[in-house]
């Protein structure tokens, strides 16, 4: 059975089962395997949601080229 909560109750990550403790020791162990497949074309370390890395020969089309496409595939 559901329990109730009270009037004005925010729940949090725990709540939702979610352990940011072990998620934090998980990425950490990811990281340190992550590091030994790195090659000079890699930019940024492991992040939250992503890395960079250097393409040859690719050039920045601009935030208004990014901005037609994404209206036209809309």
């Amino acid at each position: 059975m559901a329990q109730k909560r009270r009037v004005g109750y925010r729940a949090g990550y725990k709540d939702a089962g979610v352990n940011i403790d072990e998620a934090d020791r998980a990425v950490k162990s990811i990281r340190a395997m992550a590091r030994g497949t790195f090659t000079r074309g890699v930019l940024t370390d492991i992040g939250s949601f992503g890395g960079g890395f250097h393409l040859k020969g690719f050039r920045d089309p601009g935030a208004g080229v990014v901005r037609r496409m994404a209206r036209e595939h809309n």
